[in-house]
């Protein structure tokens, strides 16, 4: 059920992110609706209103608030809408204050049209039904992962699931987008790094695989020199348990010995997540954690591989 105060701050982002027509085209090519059959009110804001109306009491409401962030993943209202019907990667508790400590640096709102747009570029590896692990674009058709994710089995068989969205009770609302995985273009077993070369430029592509014309584009990870030193705030993207991207903030403990140190909580399907600075910036992708030899004991730490050791590919 959709409360008044969600349905209110889903009319206000709507409104500020669509034109009327805009608002028709991505209600034609993502949901197949006709506005038209669903109200006839002469101004924007009754139609707006009516729209969500109609789209709570039929049960269609978490698929129009994921249409409207595939058109627009950049908006932070609608990005925050969906965070709060759990269709969008989660903020931890105290966000505010640490965006705050990084100000005038760093905007809260320009913060959340970054991760607004960076959620659609990660995607969860699988093979079959089986998550293998996350990898994220780092060109139109390239994708980038841990190596040990992908060097067992057939890679004909291998796909990247973006846009792959559930709601709260784990109904799923999106399937995603599936792109196959034609080789690979760059590795270093050594590093535990791979570069995938994708089936399809799925970065040139809209969310959601076909959008309306007016549709931004997919985009991709910038891979560029990063210096992180202990102490440094990482937000990791990932797809914990190969559920929907999931972000979980976490600190630099040390860069030392090739690899960098992280406290941000992962689990299985977390390697080959990106992790960013504070100002998303690429610092290093995520390998596994703290290797421990006794049953008993708890890793003190998670490593990842810094952004510098990428293969060229």
């Amino acid at each position: 059920m959709l409360d008044g105060r969600t349905a209110k701050r889903l009319s206000e982002a709507l409104i500020e992110a669509f034109s009327p027509q805009r608002l028709d085209e991505m209600l034609y090519y993502r949901l197949s609706r006709d506005r038209a059959r669903i109200t006839m009110a002469g101004n924007y804001e009754s139609i707006v209103y009516d729209l969500i109306r109609a789209a709570a009491s039929e049960g269609w409401i978490d698929h129009l608030v994921v249409a409207a962030r595939q058109s627009r993943p950049g908006h932070p209202g609608l990005r925050a809408v969906a965070a709060g019907l759990e269709l969008a990667a989660a903020e931890p508790d105290g966000l505010e204050s640490i965006l705050s400590d990084r100000m005038p640096d760093l905007h809260p709102a320009r913060w959340r049209t970054r991760l607004g747009e960076l959620e659609g570029q990660v995607g969860r590896l699988e093979r079959g039904d089986r998550p293998l692990g996350t990898g994220f674009l780092i060109a139109p058709d390239r994708c980038l992962t841990c190596y040990h994710v992908i060097r067992q089995g057939d890679l004909e068989e291998v796909r990247l699931r973006l846009d792959y969205r559930a709601d709260a009770t784990g109904l799923t609302i999106f399937q995603g987008t599936t792109v196959g995985v034609a080789g690979v273009a760059a590795a270093d077993p050594d590093r535990d790094l791979a570069v995938l070369a994708l089936a399809t430029a799925a970065g040139e592509e809209s969310l959601g695989g076909v959008g309306e014309p007016s549709a931004a584009m997919r985009g991709w990870v910038e891979v560029k020199p990063a210096r992180v030193a202990a102490g440094d705030q990482l937000v990791v993207l990932q797809h914990l348990l190969g559920g929907p991207v999931q972000m979980r903030f976490g600190q630099v403990a040390a860069v030392e010995e090739g690899l960098i140190r992280h406290t941000a909580d992962t689990d299985a399907g977390s390697s080959g997540s990106p992790c960013f600075t504070l100002d998303w910036t690429l610092a290093g992708i995520h390998q596994g954690g703290e290797p421990v030899h006794e049953s008993w004991k708890r890793p003190t730490y998670n490593r990842a591989i810094p952004v510098s050791s990428v293969p060229p590919g």
